[in-house]
Order: C-alpha cells, then sequence, then structure tokens
C-alpha cells in the first residue's frame, strides 16, 4: 500500500502546483516546479526527515506518519536558510546532513539544529551524500566531498579528510561497511574508491568501459575522450558505467553500487573485490541508488521508471513495485524497522511528495 504526503512550499502558491503527477494525463511535471526533497532518513523519534536543497523555507521537512503532517525545518543561513542535499541517521536516530560545505545536525528530541564548521585550513567541503556508521563505529558519519571523502567524528567534532588517489573526476555516493570502512563512487571515473577504517589508506575498484557488446558502436574518438574528458553521470561518454549511489550489505561482507549509465546493479565482494553485474529489467531506467536490507534484498531506485525495484540475490529475480504518481524522480528512500514488515519512506524529486511503502502480511488479506 502506498500513501503520498504533500510538501509544503510557502513560498509558491498551492494553485501552481497543481500538475504534480497524480493525473496520468498530463504527463510528466516539471521538475523545476516541484523540485524539494531529495533524502531521507528515519529519525529516533519515528519521524522520517527529507533533506531540501531548492526550496526558500526549509532546511529539511519532517514527516508524522501517525498524522500525516508535513513540517519544515529552517537553519538560518546568510540572507535565508541553509539548503541540505545528503542526509542520514547515526546509530542514536539523530540526523545529519550536508550544508554549506560542513556537515549540520538536527536533535529530534529538542528540535534543534546544529552546525560544525570544518577547521579553517581545511580545503575540502563535504556536498553530495551522507552515510552513517551503526554498526562498527558508532557516532561517526562520513560524506562525499568533491575529490575524495570526509569522515566526521559526532562525539569529538574532528573532520578527517581522505583524497583520492589518482582519478580526481568527483564524487558522488557513499556508504559505510559493517566493519567501519567508507565506499565511495566516482562516476566519471568509473571507480569505487574505499577507505580502510583503520589505516586511513584508500583503495579503488575500477569498471571496465562499455563497448560494443551494448548494441553500440564504438569509436576511436569516444576512446580518446573516455580517457581524457572529465564527465560525470551527467554528461557521460558512451563508454561510462557510472557508478552512482552504493550501499553496503549490514549483514554480510557484500558492497552494492548502481550503475547508472549502464542500466545495471553491480554485487561487490568486500574482501576479493570482485563484482558480478546484473541488467535492469528495463533498458534506460537508470538507476539511481540502492539500499540493503537486512534480509540481503537490494532495492533501487531508478529516475526514468516511477518505480522502485527489489532484487532478491539468492534468486537472481527483480520485483517491481510502480508508484501512483508521474515524474517522482525517486533518487533516495530510508528504511523504517519499527513495523513488521519493515515500511519504506521515498522523497519524490520532481513532483513536491514524498511516498510511504507498507507492505501487506499474508494474514492482512484474509
Amino acid at each position: 500500500m502506498i500513501t503520498e504526503y504533500d510538501v509544503p512550499r510557502p513560498e509558491a502558491p498551492a494553485e501552481s502546483l497543481l500538475h504534480n503527477g497524480s493525473d496520468w494525463m498530463e504527463g510528466t511535471p516539471s521538475r523545476w516546479e516541484g523540485r524539494a526533497s531529495h533524502d531521507a532518513a528515519v529519525g529516533s523519534d519515528g519521524h522520517v526527515y527529507f533533506s531540501d536543497d531548492r526550496s526558500m523555507t526549509a532546511t529539511l521537512s519532517e514527516l508524522d506518519p501517525k498524522t500525516g503532517k508535513v513540517t519544515s525545518l529552517a537553519y538560518p543561513y546568510k540572507n535565508g536558510v541553509a539548503p541540505t542535499h545528503g542526509i542520514t541517521s547515526d546509530a542514536d536516530g539523530n540526523i545529519w546532513a550536508d550544508s554549506m560545505g560542513d556537515f549540520l545536525n538536527f536533535d529530534p528530541k529538542t528540535q534543534k539544529f546544529k552546525d560544525f564548521p570544518r577547521p579553517a585550513d581545511m580545503k575540502a567541503a563535504v556536498g553530495g551524500t551522507v552515510a552513517g556508521d551503526k554498526l562498527a563505529y558508532k557516532g561517526v558519519v562520513w560524506g562525499t566531498a568533491g575529490d575524495g571523502a570526509m569522515k566526521f567524528d559526532t562525539k569529538t567534532g574532528q573532520y578527517t579528510s581522505y583524497e583520492m588517489p589518482d582519478s580526481h573526476k568527483g564524487t558522488y555516493g557513499i556508504t559505510v561497511d559493517r566493519h567501519g570502512n567508507g565506499w565511495y563512487t566516482s562516476p566519471g571515473a568509473d571507480r569505487i574508491y574505499v577507505v580502510d577504517a583503520e589505516t586511513g589508506k584508500t583503495s579503488d575498484i575500477i569498471f571496465e568501459p562499455l563497448g560494443p557488446e551494448t548494441g553500440m558502436a564504438v569509436t576511436e574518438k569516444d576512446k580518446e575522450a573516455y580517457a581524457n574528458i572529465r564527465a560525470n553521470q551527467n554528461s557521460a561518454n558512451p563508454l561510462q558505467n557510472c557508478p552512482r549511489r552504493i550501499g553496503a550489505d549490514p549483514n554480510a561482507d557484500v558492497v552494492w553500487v548502481a550503475l547508472f549509465c549502464a542500466d545495471k546493479i553491480a554485487r561487490i565482494d568486500a574482501k576479493t573485490r570482485e563484482y558480478t553485474e546484473y541488467a535492469m529489467p528495463h533498458k534506460y531506467s537508470r538507476p539511481y541508488g540502492l539500499f540493503v536490507d537486512n534480509d540481503h534484498n537490494v532495492w533501487i531506485n531508478m529516475l526514468n521508471t516511477d518505480m522502485i525495484a527489489k532484487f532478491n540475490p539468492a534468486t537472481k529475480k527483480f520485483t517491481e513495485f510502480q508508484m501512483p504518481s508521474r515524474g517522482t524522480d525517486i533518487r533516495h528512500m530510508a528504511f523504517d524497522y519499527t513495523t513488521n514488515p519493515m515500511t519504506i519512506y521515498l522523497p519524490y524529486n520532481r513532483s513536491n511528495k514524498v511516498a510511504r511503502i507498507q507492505f501487506r502480511k499474508a494474514s492482512d488479506m484474509e
């Protein structure tokens, strides 16, 4: 069962957002009309928090699942409010986001924000996506940082920057495995980088460029551009895989990554670093990100389908779930394990909504 909630936009009259994807006959709405919620996280209070990198009145949005009420939360910054892009929760259910190059905390208990400025001499800035270490080093959060990764100890306030060793072609997704190691992607370099939690050393996993097996012609100019021109997932060379968002299995030494441009997902053995690829059911679905639940299932959000998919590694089968709206542009999801079965929350980045997916048990349908 899917429930959708509208996100308030006080800076715009309600009638301007009537084209929000609910009426399929109207087609896909403009992203610039309804763009707001980007990432999601479940807080210690059971409420769901969504980052906001576009509206002028909210740093975060807060959904109370019991009442369905969505509230805008603002953290002042210069002449407006601070925007957020990536968001995560730590082991205690505190909310962390990247904002203006720093980590920004929101405490659900006190309903207060707190900014943690980086050291004045630190050139790297937090920006892109963030992930909390909920298993090995509780109290540590990670974020991508331009050409590397950033680790932040929430107990001491210490920032640690890790620069990528070679390509310097940008970063995007980040996750933490069950041993506390940070994994982040570089879509432009077709690489995944791994920061060892103990030594701080960074290693990489390289995806081979796409070729004629995809059904396209590959020219020498394509190969030359792939090797020499910096392009990311939004301006990709035809040969790029574009590893975008990444997720670690909380109960196994396995990490999964969405290969955005290749329309595949990849399973990586965290010990051997060997990977296996699986093609999505539909070409051009564009798997953007993925998350692994406690039963090893991989949940995938796609930009081009208005669906999410579940991949069962044991059976190698996909199951797709159709969203009620058009133009969802889903970029993230959050699991709530306080319910059984678990509940999934999804931000619609294009159509100014958030969605809740509840799974019925067999007894519910008797």
